[in-house]
């Protein structure tokens, strides 16, 4: 997909985000798609996970950090605000520390040299150390994938903007519950808040 990006940056002091790739979101037997398969819509998620391994595979090669954040609410989800009116299911299952559901796919589990960043709502800037993760290694470019587009995505991008960060967020490697809701915020990044490029785009302008 491509528009006019609006930004233009030097890619200098990358890291690359992985945002909320568990269990519970993208796999079939998560609580997400086991509670209502309907809305929650797996199987984009899965076609989309080969090219992120891919492109995680060719940044390690680069010698990039890559972050990965979980998603995670206490065991009665008391901790999920308001977030558990729209999902009432997590107040008995999902998103919990140290279960299947919570921890990162199989298919991208972190290497010993990947950070994990753990949040409690949507943007993985809120109440995390995230940002002091990322000071730490320098960063100034953050390469954006993962789940759900328009939502945890989407607000961790523009969080990072906030807080001065240039953002890209890499199409091909993001995945939302359906196509208009991931299209939207590939406009709504590009016209505000960063740059939209796939991931061999990205590839090919790093050294």
């Amino acid at each position: 997909m491509k528009w006019e990006n609006r930004y233009s940056f030097d890619f200098s002091h990358p890291v690359v985000l992985v945002i909320d790739m568990q269990n519970d979101f993208c796999h079939h037997d998560g609580a997400y798609h086991r509670n209502d398969p309907h809305t929650f819509q797996v199987a984009g998620i899965r076609e989309m996970i080969p090219r992120l391994q891919h492109f995680l595979t060719e940044m390690r090669k680069k010698e990039i950090p890559i972050v990965f954040c979980k998603y995670l609410i206490d065991d009665q989800g008391r901790d999920a605000g308001v977030y558990v009116k729209a999902r009432p299911f997590l107040l008995k299952e999902g998103l919990r520390k140290n279960t299947w559901g919570g921890n990162i796919i199989d298919e991208l589990k972190p290497f010993k040299n990947d950070f994990i960043v753990e949040k409690p709502r949507y943007s993985a800037f809120y109440s995390t150390n995230m940002d002091v993760v990322l000071r730490c290694l320098n960063a100034l470019t953050l390469f954006f994938t993962g789940v759900a587009t328009n939502i945890c995505v989407e607000s961790s991008i523009r969080d990072a903007f906030f807080r001065d960060y240039h953002c890209v967020l890499v199409e091909d490697c993001c995945k939302a519950w359906n196509e208009e809701s991931h299209l939207a915020t590939f406009r709504n990044v590009i016209h505000g808040f960063g740059m939209a490029m796939a991931s061999d785009e990205v590839l090919d302008a790093l050294p």
